[in-house]
C-alpha cells in the first residue's frame, strides 16, 4: 500500500491508483501492509478489506499485486500461500521485481514482472488415462 518500504506514507502510493481501477471494474481490493497509516475516510482504502498477515490477505484471492517491496514478502513461502488463493495456477504481478521469478514459477504461480520475460507454471502434461490399444 505505501509508496516504499519502512513507510507509513500513502501520498503518491501506486497502489491508490491500482485499487481505485480494480473497484471501479468491480473487483474486491484486499490489502496487507505491515506501516500504512489507516485511512479508512479516504477513498478507495474505504471500499477495501485491509488484513493483517500476508496469509489472511491472500486467503481467497484469485490474484495478488505487490507494489511495496517489503522485505516479508521475500521471505514467504509462496508455494505455502498458493493453496489459500482460488485458483489452480494464481496469478502474483511483481510490480518492484522483488520477487524470483523461479521461485514463483516453481511455487505455481504465473509470475509477471515490469521488464523481465513471464515464465509459466509447471502444468502436468501426462494424460489422466491411457487409451486403450
Amino acid at each position: 500500500m505505501t509508496f516504499k518500504p519502512g513507510t507509513d506514507d500513502m501520498r503518491e502510493a501506486p497502489s491508490t491508483i491500482i485499487a481505485s481501477r480494480l473497484l471501479a471494474e468491480g473487483a474486491t481490493v484486499t490489502c496487507w501492509d505491515p506501516m500504512a497509516r489507516p485511512q479508512p475516510d479516504t477513498h478507495p482504502w474505504n471500499l477495501t478489506d485491509r488484513r493483517p498477515t500476508i496469509s489472511e490477505a491472500l486467503t481467497g484471492a484469485d490474484a495478488a499485486i505487490l507494489v511495496t517491496e517489503w522485505p516479508d514478502l521475500a521471505t514467504t513461502d509462496w508455494a505455502a500461500h498458493r493453496h489459500l488463493m482460488n485458483n489452480h495456477t494464481p496469478v502474483l504481478y511483481d510490480g518492484r521485481n522483488h520477487l524470483d521469478p523461479a521461485t514463483l514459477h516453481t511455487a505455481g504461480y504465473t509470475y509477471i514482472s515490469t521488464g523481465r520475460p513471464t515464465p509459466q507454471p509447471h502444468t502436468n502434461t501426462t494424460p489422466s488415462h491411457t487409451p486403450p490399444a
